[in-house]
């Protein structure tokens, strides 16, 4: 689990990897990340919801923007890797 960062930006994943870019995006602190089966991606899903994919991880959604109850604190993919 990753803790004590801070996303303050928006990620893409390029061919060259991962890059930051300084757009304009509700900062939240990243709590937790998850691998794919494969190893060749990974989600992290910050205190709001918003769940970021890179590598082979398929987007499945995410609750960013949602009023939530508590901050989310973990992230756990499905055993198919799907999600």
């Amino acid at each position: 689990m990753l803790t004590g960062v801070m996303l303050t930006g928006v990620l893409t994943v390029g061919p060259s990897g991962p890059q930051a870019s300084a757009s304009a995006c509700p900062a939240g602190q990243i709590t937790g990340s998850a691998a794919t089966p494969t190893g060749a991606g990974y989600w992290l899903v910050d205190s709001g919801g918003d769940v970021f994919s890179f590598g082979d991880a398929r987007f499945a959604g995410s609750v960013g923007g949602k009023p939530l109850r508590k901050p989310v604190v973990a992230i756990v993919p499905t055993r198919s890797g799907s999600g």
